[in-house]
């Protein structure tokens, strides 16, 4: 799978979704509106007030609404409501009215020019004020760039350390991995780990399934085409282990299965890894086997 389809297909499932059409300029007035739901979670739409469209929303926790009141959010009257959404990259300073669990009202936006001025100083690179804007949105914090640093990995873009942050990579995952011993050798190819959910538990099931040393790029398209341990096992107990990675692609690509190579066997067959491949991109089936055996 192509990386970009790779993050579009992540970032599509998340919690948070940034709708395109912003402006050279970062938003500094938005719409919002604040929803109690189930579970002490509250779900917050923001939209840019202005001729481009820029919407966002999230699930929140009530505490990173600062100074929300909760009990005048469940009023049973118009009750007047303020809050901030303070994050590293910038804050937002809301003000509406609410009741019954719902409230709607106007923020304004206050990018963190200390927190510019840390990316720089920290190999960032200069940031523009839509890629701020949008790292308060996601919420991107200061300890992510040092992990990344304490990992040794090079400093990332800005764009990269919005997308990290979108996929919820952190230290915890990062440090994982690298006990693994499969590190994700660029940033890049850490930000497609964790899109497509390798995990350093599905590294290590692919290790005691008979796959120790596979690489990073491998280890990309086997989660890509569903290669998973239980597929490894069940095509060696097929009477084909210890397969190159490359093999088990094309296998996995081509749709061979383990009934497909068990078939194969119980029809006093044993083809070649290679003459398997020919046979499925040809499309035969064990079933064509046998009719071309009953036609001799």
């Amino acid at each position: 799978m192509p990386r970009p389809a790779v993050l579009l297909a992540a970032l599509a499932v998340s919690t948070l979704t940034i709708a395109a059409g912003v402006d050279a300029a970062a938003p500094t007035e938005l719409e919002f509106r604040i929803q109690e739901r189930a579970g002490n979670e509250i779900r917050g739409d923001f939209r840019r007030v202005g001729p481009s469209d820029t919407q966002w929303n999230s699930d929140f926790h009530p505490a990173e609404f600062a100074g929300l009141d909760r009990a005048g959010l469940s009023a049973a009257t118009a009750t007047p409501i303020r809050f901030a959404l303070v994050r590293d990259a910038g804050r937002l300073d809301c003000a509406g009215t609410g009741s019954r669990g719902t409230a709607n009202g106007r923020c304004r936006y206050s990018p963190n020019q200390n927190f510019a001025a840390f990316l720089r100083a920290n190999g960032v690179g200069k940031v523009s004020d839509e890629q701020q804007f949008t790292m308060t949105a996601v919420g991107v914090r200061r300890e992510l760039l040092t992990t990344l640093h304490r990992a040794q990995y090079s400093a990332p873009a800005a764009g990269e350390l919005i997308n990290l942050t979108a996929l919820g990579v952190d230290e915890d995952y990062i440090s994982g991995l690298s006990a693994s011993g499969n590190r994700p050798p660029k940033i890049d190819t850490l930000i497609q780990y964790k899109a497509l959910g390798i995990s350093p538990s599905y590294i290590a099931r692919l290790r005691a399934a008979g796959m120790p040393d596979i690489t990073p790029s491998m280890l990309i398209q086997f989660r890509a085409l569903g290669i998973d341990a239980e597929y490894v096992s069940a095509v060696a107990r097929a009477g084909y282990p210890n397969l190159p990675a490359s093999t088990l692609v094309e296998f996995r690509a081509l749709g061979v299965t383990a009934e497909y190579l068990a078939a194969l066997r119980r029809r006093g067959l044993n083809p070649t890894p290679s003459k398997i491949v020919q046979m499925k991109a040809l499309g035969i089936t064990a079933e064509d086997v046998d009719a071309v055996d009953r036609s001799r």
